[in-house]
Formats: C-alpha cells, sequence, structure tokens
C-alpha cells in the first residue's frame, strides 16, 4: 500500500509540480500588467467620461412600452392574479414572457386573449 501511495506522489511531484508552477508564473504576469504605473495612475485620475443620461423606459418593461405586469393582465381580464399564475403553470392562458423570476405580458397579447375568451 505504501508503494502505491508514494508512486502516486512521485507522479504529482514530477508531473503536476512543473504545471503549477507555470501558473504561478501566469498568474503573477496577469498581477503585473494589470496594475497601472502611478503615472498611469495619476493620468487616469484626471480623465473625464462623457455619459449620455440612461434611458429607463427601454430597460423596464411598464404600460408605455406595451409590457405589463401579472397583475395588470389579471385587471385586463377580469381574473385575480393567482388564476393567471395557475394557468401560467398549465401553460394555458395568454402568451408570457419569463426574465429570472421577472413575469410580464405584451399589453397586445392580453387584449387579444381576452377577446377570444368572451
Amino acid at each position: 500500500m505504501e508503494t502505491i501511495e508514494n508512486r502516486i506522489r512521485q507522479i504529482i511531484r514530477e508531473e503536476l509540480q512543473p504545471l503549477i508552477e507555470a501558473l504561478r508564473g501566469v498568474a503573477e504576469d496577469i498581477r503585473d500588467t494589470s496594475q497601472p504605473s502611478s503615472a498611469a495612475a495619476d493620468d487616469a485620475s484626471h480623465r473625464t467620461v462623457a455619459t449620455r443620461p440612461r434611458d429607463s423606459s427601454r430597460h423596464a418593461p411598464g404600460k408605455h412600452d406595451g409590457w405589463i405586469t401579472p397583475a395588470e393582465a389579471a385587471a385586463l381580464l377580469r381574473l385575480s392574479p393567482k388564476t393567471l399564475a395557475n394557468w401560467r403553470s398549465q401553460k394555458i392562458g395568454p402568451v408570457h414572457h419569463k426574465v429570472g423570476r421577472v413575469v410580464r405580458y405584451r399589453r397586445h397579447d392580453v387584449e387579444c386573449y381576452g377577446a377570444t375568451i368572451s
């Protein structure tokens, strides 16, 4: 048993140690290149970056761009939000879209679906 363990240790020393050393060298190179010189750091601190104001309407779905919440969709269909949630889990009802945990409906899809069931 000891001979197998000794052989494994020998293989680790011979085969893996050069790789570990090479990775340490690469890490040191990255560290050296990622730290700017003091002159470059001083120069960077005086730079002004022009930014345009963020248009929040493009990033947050809401009434104005055709996307509505499940509560709003339920109100349009005269249903409870829980019914709409049950329909989503059963894959029935108006088409919904999920981004992570956020569920949204297109107002047009909800209105069309409401017209078909009434």
